[in-house]
């Protein structure tokens, strides 16, 4: 088991978004989300990514977990260029491994390159469409061990599309 979800609840307001779910996802699980909008998808991402707490319930994750959440619409941190502002999303600079560090480094400049992201871009100048390659990029280079992705066709072309088809 990577991750489970034991008897979870989770309301905005007066409106359920999760009544006492549960949910186990194990390794090598592909698994869809498909609802109406507003009916939570995102919400339940969050709180798999760690991002959200839940009202009650339980989240039960395998010691040791990396998960790594593309939103619907990713923000990358400020910074002088992409390159830059995925070191920082990713926490890469804070990866202590020398040897680690250079390996997300070395993928993550391969992911780049595959998804057609300009490491020299300002972030605040890029569009929905960049950004989201941008995001997809440092996903796979990461490597976690249960990547979520919200949406993640949102913004994208066609090529980026067939790019992010062969990476799954």
């Amino acid at each position: 088991m990577l991750l489970a979800l034991r008897d979870a609840q989770l309301a905005f307001g007066l409106t359920p978004l999760l009544d006492k779910a549960s949910l186990t996802i194990e390794a090598g699980e592909r698994i869809g989300l498909i609802g109406r909008n507003g009916t939570g998808k995102s919400s339940l991402l969050q709180v798999l990514a760690g991002h959200l707490q839940l009202d009650e319930g339980e989240v039960q994750r395998r010691a040791g977990l990396r998960v790594a959440l593309v939103e619907q619409e990713p923000e990358l941190p400020a910074a002088s260029d992409i390159y830059t502002s995925l070191l920082a999303r990713g926490g890469i600079d804070a990866i202590d491994d020398d040897r680690e560090q250079a390996a997300v480094l070395t993928r993550l400049n391969a992911a780049m390159q595959r998804f057609g992201v300009d490491p020299s871009r300002a972030p605040s100048t890029a569009s929905g469409g960049e950004r989201k390659r941008a995001a997809l990029a440092l996903g796979f280079a990461l490597e976690p061990d249960l990547l979520l992705l919200d949406e993640p066709t949102n913004h994208l072309d066609f090529a980026a599309v067939d790019t992010l088809e062969d990476a799954v």
